[in-house]
């Protein structure tokens, strides 16, 4: 390892828990994903508003797949509301 690696902290990230929405959505982008050479996309659905962290999360999750450079997850998020100022 390097000396500039702060191994606890690596060890934290790797570790790191996934609620059962972000596995929902990862699940979703697993199955409905398509994969060409090194890029893959996914969309995912509706999700909602409280979830939409999800989505990043899903991709970055694609992200660990070898040879996979490249991953888009998109949604449709609902349940927002429009406030006008």
């Amino acid at each position: 390892m390097s000396r500039f690696t702060d191994a606890e902290l690596l060890g934290h990230i790797l570790r790191q828990a996934r609620s059962k929405q972000v596995m929902e959505v990862i699940r979703r982008a697993l199955g409905d994903r398509v994969t060409v050479e090194s890029f893959t996309i996914a969309g995912i659905g509706y999700v909602r508003a409280e979830d939409r962290d999800t989505i990043p999360q899903a991709a970055d999750f694609l992200l660990t797949e070898e040879n996979i450079h490249t991953a888009i997850v998109y949604g449709i998020v609902v349940g927002l509301t429009n406030r006008r100022s």
